[in-house]
C-alpha cells in the first residue's frame, strides 16, 4: 500500500472519529435539554410533588438512568430547571440594578412577561413552592430560593427615590409590593376569573399589559416633572430651577 493511500485512510479515520465525537456531544447536549424542557412542562402542569423521575423519562423518551446521570435526583433536576428558566429575569435584575431610570420597572415587567408567556404555569408553581412550610423545603431548595430572592438586588425603588424619580409621598416598601403584585398576579389569578373576563395570557396580550402596567407605575409613582427637568437641565439651569422653587 502506497504512502499516499495510507495517509488518505488515516485522514479519513481521523475525520470519522471527529464526526462521531461531535455527534456524541450534540446528542448528549440534546438529551439534557430534552429532559429539562420535559421536566419544566410536567413540574408546571402537575406540581413538584406529583412528578417522578420515571414520569419525566417516559415523557422525554429517555431512560431514567440518563436523568440520574445528568442530575442525580429529582430535586437537582428541578433546581437545574429553575436556574435555566429564571436566568433571564435574574440577569435583567442585575442589569437594572445599576441603570435605574423612569423605564426601569416597565423594562423589568416586560422581560418577566415575555419569559412567562412561554411558561404561563410556572409562576403558579413558584407561588405554591414559596408557601411550602419550612420543614418541607430541603436545604438545597432553601439555598436556591435564598440565592434567587436577594433583597439587595431588588432595591431599584430606593435608588429611584434617591435620584428624585419617585414622588415624595411614595413609600418604597409599598411601591415594591405593588410592583410584585403587577408582576405575579396575572399568572396566579383564579382561572375562573380569567375565564369570566375572557382573558388569555397570549404573548401579544402580555406585551400590552407590560406597557399599560408600566404607565400605571410611571404616572402613579414617578415624579415625571422632576425627572424630565433633571434630564433636560444643564447644571446652571438646574440650579436656577432650584432657586426658583425655593423663592
Amino acid at each position: 500500500m502506497s504512502t499516499s493511500v495510507k495517509k488518505d485512510i488515516a485522514s479519513n479515520n481521523f475525520v470519522q472519529s471527529n464526526l462521531s465525537t461531535t455527534r456524541t456531544k450534540v446528542t448528549q447536549s440534546d438529551n439534557r435539554q430534552v429532559i429539562i424542557d420535559t421536566a419544566r412542562e410536567l413540574f408546571a402542569c402537575h406540581g413538584y410533588q406529583n412528578v417522578s423521575i420515571r414520569g419525566i423519562a417516559r415523557s422525554a423518551s429517555v431512560d431514567p438512568g440518563l436523568i440520574r446521570y445528568y442530575f442525580g435526583c429529582k430535586e437537582q433536576l428541578f433546581i437545574a430547571v429553575l436556574n435555566e428558566t429564571l436566568r433571564p429575569v435574574r440577569e435583567k435584575i442585575l442589569y437594572l440594578k445599576d441603570s435605574t431610570d423612569l423605564t426601569t420597572p416597565e423594562r423589568f415587567l416586560r422581560t418577566h412577561y415575555q419569559l412567562m408567556a412561554r411558561y404561563p404555569n410556572w409562576p403558579r408553581l413558584m407561588y405554591s413552592l414559596s408557601n411550602m412550610p419550612d420543614d418541607q423545603i430541603t436545604p438545597d431548595l432553601q439555598a436556591f430560593f435564598d440565592d434567587l430572592f436577594r433583597p439587595q438586588e431588588l432595591l431599584f425603588f430606593e435608588m429611584m427615590k434617591k435620584q428624585g424619580l419617585l414622588r415624595d409621598d411614595v413609600n418604597t416598601d409599598c411601591a415594591r409590593l405593588s410592583f410584585f403584585s403587577l408582576m405575579i398576579f396575572p399568572f396566579i389569578a383564579p382561572l375562573r376569573l380569567k375565564q369570566k373576563l375572557n382573558i388569555q395570557l397570549t404573548p401579544e396580550f402580555l406585551d400590552t399589559l407590560a406597557e399599560q402596567n408600566g404607565q400605571l407605575l410611571r404616572f402613579g409613582l414617578m415624579d415625571i416633572s422632576s425627572a424630565t427637568a433633571s434630564a433636560n437641565d444643564t447644571p446652571a439651569t438646574a440650579s436656577a430651577h432650584k432657586v426658583h422653587q425655593n423663592d
